[in-house]
């Protein structure tokens, strides 16, 4: 006969909007790896207050390099884009 458990899962997530240039720090901090930031922010601030939340770094961190950084590749293109169109705007006779 099947066991049925019931359980219950609750979980939180938090929408954060930025502006390009945030998302350009962010996804910048992010490309230094997991570890160097982990090293450097205990070497300058201590391990008391980031250590808790360690095992979300590498989460957080891999979350802006999978869905930051081609956001920031299509603010790009659609800017390179805009440029081209108003080179070609300002070239007609």
């Amino acid at each position: 006969m099947a066991k049925i458990k019931p359980s219950i899962k609750v979980s939180y997530s938090i929408s954060l909007e930025l502006t390009e240039t945030e998302a350009r720090m962010l996804e910048a901090m992010a490309g230094y790896g997991d570890d160097a930031f982990k090293n450097a922010f205990y070497e300058k601030l201590g391990k008391h207050y980031m250590q808790p939340f360690a095992s979300g770094i590498s989460s957080l961190f891999s979350a802006i390099r999978e869905q930051v950084k081609p956001q920031l590749y299509e603010v790009d293109q659609s800017r390179k884009a805009i440029e081209s169109a108003l080179s070609d705007l300002n070239q007609k006779p």
